[in-house]
C-alpha cells in the first residue's frame, strides 16, 4: 500500500510546473535518478581491420526518476591502458519518466595511424582490450539543469582486426 501511495504522489510532484517543483526538490536529487552505462550486451568494439579503422560504443541512458530528461552532450577521454581519443556527443535525446526508460546514443570515430600504433603496443587478449570512459554527461529538465560524471570501465572490450 506504501508503495502505490508512494507512486501516485511522484505523478502529481511531476504534473506540477518547474517552477514549484524546484522549490522542493534540487536537480541534484533528480541526477541520482538518472545512470549513464556503456550497453551491457554489445557496448561497442575497437575495428582495427579494414580500410579505415573506427571505434564504435553504444551508451544507455537509465532514468528512474519521475521526471523526464533531456541529454543535451556528453564529453568523454576513453582508455586503452592509456588514452586514445577524446569524444563529444552533442545531440539532444530526450529520455521519458518515470519509471526505468532507455536510450542509446551512439559514438563513432575514426582512428588514425598513431592511434592504431598505440593499440597496437598492448596487443589485445583473446580479442579484447580493457577499455574505460572517462567524462561528463549534462542534462536539462523541469528541475534544472545537472550532470553525472562518467566512470566507466570493461574489462574485456571487442577489439577485432
Amino acid at each position: 500500500m506504501k508503495d502505490i501511495a508512494v507512486s501516485v504522489g511522484w505523478k502529481i510532484v511531476a504534473r506540477l510546473p518547474g517552477l514549484i517543483v524546484r522549490r522542493f526538490l534540487a536537480p541534484e536529487r533528480l541526477a541520482s535518478r538518472v545512470r549513464v552505462d556503456l550497453r551491457s550486451n554489445g557496448p561497442g568494439e575497437f575495428f582495427l581491420g579494414g580500410a579505415i579503422p573506427t571505434l564504435r560504443l553504444w551508451f544507455t541512458v537509465k532514468n528512474w526518476s519521475a521526471f523526464p530528461v533531456v541529454l543535451d552532450r556528453m564529453s568523454f577521454e576513453i582508455c586503452a591502458d592509456q588514452l586514445v581519443c577524446t569524444g563529444v556527443i552533442v545531440d539532444r535525446i530526450a529520455v521519458p519518466g518515470p519509471g526505468e526508460t532507455e536510450h542509446r546514443p551512439h559514438f563513432l570515430t575514426c582512428l588514425s595511424s598513431a592511434q592504431m600504433a598505440q593499440l597496437r603496443r598492448q596487443p589485445p587478449t583473446n580479442g579484447t582490450v580493457r577499455l574505460t570512459v572517462h567524462g561528463c554527461a549534462y542534462f536539462w529538465s523541469k528541475l534544472g539543469w545537472f550532470s553525472k560524471d562518467l566512470n566507466i570501465e570493461r574489462l574485456e572490450f571487442p577489439c577485432r582486426g
